[in-house]
């Protein structure tokens, strides 16, 4: 039995940033940085893990990753290839329930300045 989880060995890993939002409180957002989930990619298949403001949803893929990521591409977001630090040994983390707060949690990123999806996106580019 092949194990999935955050302590597997991801194969890549991509955060996407979507300028697409249903909710009007996040229309002040910078634009294009509306919202953000991640891309876990592990043996050619590939796990969206997109927090929403009601429920965190959970999909599985087995398609060429390019496709799938060059699909989001077309759609107008950004997409940002990353790797999850495995040294955060942080037992206690601050943070309202948001998308954000859900990608640092996977990516073992623990900035309390880090807020909005474009802050999350520029921190990933540095």
């Amino acid at each position: 039995m092949q194990r999935f989880g955050l302590s597997a060995n991801w194969d890549n890993v991509w955060v996407v940033f979507s300028p697409f939002t249903t909710l009007w409180y996040l229309k002040f957002l910078r634009v294009g940085f509306k919202h953000c989930f991640v891309i876990l990619e592990d043996n050619g298949y590939f796990f969206i893990v997109d927090p929403l403001a009601s429920k965190i949803e959970l999909m599985s893929f087995h398609i060429l990753g390019d496709r799938l990521i060059n699909e989001f591409k077309n759609l107008g977001m950004n997409v940002v290839k990353v790797s999850i630090n495995k040294e955060n040994s942080a037992s206690w983390k601050f943070g309202i329930f948001t998308c954000v707060e859900v990608v640092k949690r996977i990516l073992g990123i623990s900035s309390l300045r880090v807020i909005t999806p474009y802050q999350l996106y520029k921190y990933l580019l540095k």
